[in-house]
């Protein structure tokens, strides 16, 4: 049988796979988008090398938002996007298995169909025309109407455009540099609501965050991975930029960052960490007493809170 562990790290593997499939398939996407973009600008009236300052050039900007959200909305893309909504299935599963394992009569309250309807919603808006779509045009108007209204060359306007849409090594493309704090933080923080959820019905107050570390982690998720178990009196202090008594910094938290909403927020933007509950029992009996000493909650002979 599966431990609470395996269960948690179920989790995480799915969300962490699933945002790296939706990006490993932008650039097609984005391909796509700079072929397009190429035959517009071959209209442009170039003189000697550079763009010509007209009413012609400049009129040909009206042409951009159609021809993005065409891009947006054909198979290729939306097909994507409705690959990375199943995530949310996935993920629904993955949680209900875990809290079956610490509450044997444990059933998902009605109200996560809502938020699981809100998060789809949400997600497919800002992945479509209406969210990506006006990031993506907005940036690529600004580099034409700079370009054409400058007169600038020919060469190094094209060269931008590449960069701009296709990225460059140190760099995603356009589609995947403007949604992929989104892409993230919406699908992991429907899990984490989820999970809050669930954790406040059933009155848990151990968590365990959890989630892999990478070179690019911040020093507060590092340290609350290394930590694990965290009671919910701890919160307060950790938001504040304390963990164990040490001082760590806060960068990359969401403002406005509380304790009743860091479950669900956890360490910021593109946080791919989890933090779920656990039961009191789970948590290993020294780590129980040291806390529940240091915070002034009794507890009994086997470390277990009264």
């Amino acid at each position: 049988m599966a431990t609470l562990l395996q269960k948690a790290n179920d989790i995480v593997r799915v969300l962490d796979s699933s945002v790296d499939t939706f990006f490993e398939a932008l650039p097609a996407s984005e391909k796509k988008l700079y072929s397009e973009i190429l035959s517009l600008i071959k209209e442009l009236k170039v003189t000697k090398g550079n763009i010509a300052v007209s009413v012609t050039n400049i009129r040909l900007i009206n042409k951009l938002r159609p021809l993005i959200e065409n891009v947006l909305q054909r198979n290729k893309h939306l097909k994507d996007v409705g690959a990375f909504i199943k995530t949310y299935d996935t993920v629904t599963k993955a949680q209900n298995e875990y809290f079956s394992l610490i509450a044997s009569k444990f059933k998902p309250p009605k109200l996560l169909k809502e938020v699981k309807k809100q998060a789809i919603n949400e997600t497919i808006d800002g992945l479509t025309e209406r969210g990506l779509g006006n990031v993506v045009t907005d940036e690529l108007t600004q580099i034409l109407k700079q370009n054409i209204e400058s007169g600038g060359s020919y060469a190094k306007f094209t060269e931008q455009l590449r960069e701009s849409i296709l990225g460059t090594p140190d760099e995603d493309g356009i589609m995947a540099r403007n949604s992929r704090t989104f892409v993230t933080d919406t699908l992991n923080q429907y899990s984490a609501t989820y999970s809050k959820t669930i954790t406040d019905d059933l009155g848990l107050v151990w968590y365990q965050y959890v989630g892999s570390l990478i070179t690019t982690s911040r020093e507060f998720c590092i340290h609350l991975v290394g930590k694990r178990y965290v009671h919910e009196s701890e919160i307060t202090g950790i938001i504040n930029g304390k963990i164990d008594g040490e001082k760590v910094s806060l960068a990359g938290l969401i403002p406005d960052t509380t304790k009743d909403n860091f479950p669900i927020l956890r360490g910021g933007y593109n946080c791919r960490h989890q933090m779920l509950a656990v039961s009191e029992a789970t948590v290993p009996k020294k780590v129980r007493i040291e806390l529940y000493e240091k915070q002034g909650i009794e507890f009994d002979e086997d470390g277990f809170a009264v």
